[in-house]
């Protein structure tokens, strides 16, 4: 028996999704492997896709909680890894321009962030750590306790906030207002705008950077 799935998001869902490829590349190998009653793991999507394991999770997990697939974990073999269905081969997507707008409007004013300048802050107790296109791909903060212990935070980027970092004025350098930051980054949505302001204020309070508001 066919079921026919009617989604209806509003924006945020539908931006959530569909802003990348990534979850329609997921949604078709699924498909692939479930006609040959195959069912894939997220370390065999990550692979085949050439992606990395937490972008594949992030985006199976979305596709979870949109009840486009179902995850199910072997009973009678336990430590194997979780794998992945579709709900249904049979997709409606419902898009309801009206209620999207209505739903965007109530999130998208981009003037209610702050426009802080700032800059990278000259601070010898952080690490950068890059790939092999010179992009920032982790920091660690050393920071030394009262019993002269160095304790190490680690924070590992996203590709939207390694991209981010790339243009943030060195400390020598004049500042720049953060959604100037945020253009040179290509960034032209309120969402990763919104998780951009975020990962500042991370910035700020291990002072990786340093703001005038």
């Amino acid at each position: 028996m066919l079921i026919l799935r009617i989604w209806k998001p509003d924006y945020q869902q539908f931006q959530e999704l569909f802003a990348n490829d990534y979850c329609l590349k997921i949604l078709t190998l699924i498909t692939q492997k479930n006609q040959l009653k195959e069912f894939p793991c997220a370390n065999n999507i990550a692979k085949i896709l050439g992606i990395h394991i937490s972008t594949a999770t992030k985006y199976l997990d979305l596709l979870c909680n949109h009840e486009f697939i179902d995850k199910e974990q072997f009973i009678d073999r336990p430590g194997k890894p979780t794998y992945y269905k579709l709900r249904s081969l049979n997709i409606s997507i419902n898009l309801d321009l009206r209620f999207m707008n209505q739903t965007l409007q109530k999130i998208s004013d981009i003037t209610s962030l702050p426009n802080p300048l700032l800059r990278e802050k000259a601070n010898p107790r952080v690490d950068y750590y890059l790939d092999k296109e010179g992009l920032i791909t982790r920091i660690v903060v050393k920071k030394k306790t009262k019993a002269r212990r160095i304790i190490k935070r680690k924070f590992t980027l996203s590709k939207n906030e390694s991209n981010f970092m790339k243009y943030i004025p060195h400390p020598k350098m004049e500042t720049k207002q953060f959604t100037e930051v945020c253009a040179q980054a290509g960034v032209n949505d309120f969402f990763t705008l919104k998780e951009l302001y975020n990962f500042l204020q991370k910035l700020e309070k291990y002072q990786i950077i340093e703001l005038e508001k």
